[in-house]
């Protein structure tokens, strides 16, 4: 079983007591609800299952007429487990960056650009060095 993120917002959306996991294609949902319930001590409200098909690849992806399937990836198979009203879950952010650290990083490319730039700004204009002035 494999935890996946959903997004935020959008119609994919899923709600605070609700996790989307991908199982083994041969588990069912009594399968999916003991296996959380008896190893995660999860309080399982209900299991819902999806069948995902696999992409087909095409040997010419445009001709609808003429094309033949090349290759197709493995069947997959969702569980959409929603947990007690009580329980909510949020997705553990594991990279999190340091924000400060960020704008630091931001400022410091912008200053790079601008003395880029005074670099040619400032340049000399006057005659020049072969006339000695």
């Amino acid at each position: 079983m494999k935890l996946l993120k959903t997004p935020d917002c959008g119609r994919r959306r899923l709600p605070k007591n609700a996790l989307k996991f991908e199982v083994d294609p041969r588990m069912s949902r009594d399968d999916v609800r003991q296996y959380l319930e008896k190893i995660y001590d999860l309080p399982v409200r209900d299991v819902r299952i999806e069948n995902v098909m696999g992409e087909i690849t095409w040997s010419m992806p445009l001709d609808y007429r003429y094309r033949k399937a090349m290759w197709k990836d493995e069947d997959k198979k969702m569980a959409y487990v929603f947990l007690k009203k009580d329980v909510s879950f949020t997705y553990p952010d594991i990279w999190k960056t340091d924000k400060e650290a960020e704008e630091i990083e931001k400022v410091r490319a912008e200053h790079k650009k601008d003395s880029t730039n005074s670099g040619f700004v400032n340049r000399d204009r006057d005659v020049g060095k072969w006339y000695g002035v």
